[in-house]
């Protein structure tokens, strides 16, 4: 990166034709600039794009013109402030220029921007926005570089130095550096399909789908005002074991977020609405474990060795506070770095106690690789009841995954002969495939340890921790380096309810030495 001199500096402009006296601006409570647009003399007026978080005319806006009357164009794309020290804007004119320069739409020549040590990376004149109307009425922006030294990003992608590019909703815009984003682009008339209230929409934005389950979806979401970047889950009352009113939900829902372990994800904010609960969790850049595994295949031992003792210390920290996870699976451990190794964080710990039993067991009924045998008998009818050692059975098989990056129970195993259901029920996997050849004895003993099929033969928490495989003094001083950066409260929690188990015992005993076939990883 090389600070940008090459540009000549721009005759300054006299006070009746400033930037800041045609410019309509909003203050975010931590007094940094948050919103600014240009004024256009054009008649048009505001428009709303209905009830949607990237409904950016939301945002509270004190309009400043230079002669009464004046009218503003409706707002056709925002740019959301990423980083704290940058505003947001309402796009309303076809273009806008962006630098240092007092002369630019968007002058970079602020307080808070200049006190920050990239801003002589920025060039004079370093980017523009064009919106172009095309032959079919429809319209087309552009991001066109300006051609000084440390260019404009897209999506972490530079764009050739004095070119233009297409840009769309939701792409992300960075200026200097690939890895600094600072705008998220959000095209007006291409808004997001996820519609809620307007209590939402005034203090998030949403820029992309991350997933969706039996109960609801999950939005990668920006919070207004804080420049932060979170993932909300949507949940359907209709969903909900608890009364939808909101005393009940909110009782709830505080459970959750009095829940603090640095592996387990963090509850940003609540938002109870008529129709949905929407659950605001802290945002994992590295995404699911099941994609890592998916993408790069198994994890080396070490690692996974590493990533089993966080869950293990997550679930362990869940059980003493009386809290059964249920639906442990690698889509809810989540990678907070792209980087290998790195923290993990478990999701979605609170359906149990927030979505009511039928709801809950129509979505474990999509998920059966990772269900214990006692939840499959209380599916089918036939148990009497199940108790948090489903968590480990879980864990067991989650255990297995990261270690040959394939399932030990596959409806895609047909050589054996057996349903999943049954594989599970008979507790009918195999350490014969060659991947298990290089594998340790400790780690597949703990695996045998975990997937018995009577409960309470079962390895607990606490056992597992002591197990010989995770006596690792360098690993536990490498979790522990990650997890420190977190403060743990032990604070407990109100107790839930727990069934009697109706799980029978049987003690792994391998399988013949013949190779067994071996299913690929399937997203539940």
């Amino acid at each position: 990166i090389m600070e940008d001199t090459n540009d000549e500096r721009p005759k300054e402009k006299n006070a009746s034709s400033s930037v800041e006296s045609d410019k309509e601006k909003m203050r975010s409570p931590a007094s940094l600039p948050a919103s600014q647009e240009k004024v256009s003399s054009s008649s048009g007026t505001g428009t709303s794009s209905g009830n949607t978080v990237s409904s950016a005319d939301t945002v509270p806006t004190q309009e400043i013109t230079d002669s009464q009357g004046v009218e503003l164009e409706p707002v056709w794309g925002v740019l959301h402030s990423m980083q704290p020290e940058f505003y947001s804007l309402n796009l309303r004119d076809e273009q806008y220029t962006f630098g240092r320069a007092n002369s630019c739409d968007y002058c970079f020549d602020i307080k808070t921007i200049k006190s920050t040590s990239r801003y002589k990376h920025y060039s004079k004149r370093h980017f523009a926005i064009r919106r172009v109307k095309l032959e079919d009425e429809t319209y087309q922006v552009f991001i066109e570089d300006f051609g000084g030294q440390n260019g404009v990003y897209v999506n972490g992608v530079k764009i050739p130095s004095g070119r233009k590019q297409t840009i769309k909703t939701s792409d992300e815009i960075g200026i200097a550096y690939n890895n600094f984003n600072v705008f998220l682009f959000i095209d007006k008339e291409k808004d997001s399909d996820l519609e809620v209230s307007d209590e939402f929409s005034k203090k998030y934005i949403t820029h992309k789908l991350l997933g969706k389950g039996a109960c609801g979806q999950v939005w990668e979401v920006w919070e207004r005002f804080c420049a932060g970047k979170f993932a909300v889950k949507i949940i359907s009352k209709t969903y909900l074991s608890v009364s939808p009113s909101s005393k009940d939900v909110i009782k709830e829902a505080d459970i959750l977020r009095k829940l603090s372990h640095p592996c387990i994800i963090g509850v940003h904010d609540v938002v109870d609405l008529p129709q949905n609960l929407y659950i605001v969790l802290e945002f994992a850049k590295g995404g699911e474990l099941f994609k890592r595994l998916e993408k790069g295949g198994k994890l080396p031992e070490k690692i996974a060795k590493l990533y089993f003792f966080q869950m293990l210390s997550a679930v362990k920290y869940l059980h003493d506070n009386e809290i059964t996870h249920r639906d442990l699976k690698p889509e809810n451990i989540l990678l907070m770095s792209t980087e290998e190794p790195c923290l993990i964080k478990i999701t979605d710990f609170g359906m149990s106690r927030l979505v009511e039993e039928k709801s809950l067991m129509k979505t474990l009924a999509g998920t059966p690789s990772y269900l214990a045998p006692e939840i499959i008998k209380q599916h089918m009818g036939l148990g009497k009841g199940y108790t948090k050692q489903v968590d480990l059975w879980s864990l067991g098989v989650i255990l297995y995954v990261c270690l040959v990056a394939f399932p030990p129970f596959s409806a895609e195993l047909t050589k054996t002969g057996q349903s999943i259901d049954e594989q599970i029920l008979s507790a009918n996997y195999s350490f014969q495939n060659q991947p298990w050849s290089t594998v340790s004895n400790d780690a597949k003993n703990l695996v045998s340890s975990l997937l018995v099929l009577n409960a309470n033969d079962r390895l607990t928490t606490s056992a597992a921790v002591a197990h010989p495989w995770l006596q690792d003094s360098e690993m536990i001083r490498t979790a522990n380096s990650l997890m420190s950066t977190v403060e743990t409260s032990l604070e407990m929690l109100p107790q839930t309810i727990n069934l009697p188990s109706s799980a029978e015992k049987r003690c792994h005993t391998p399988n013949s030495s013949a190779e067994e076939p071996t299913a690929k990883l399937s997203k539940c």
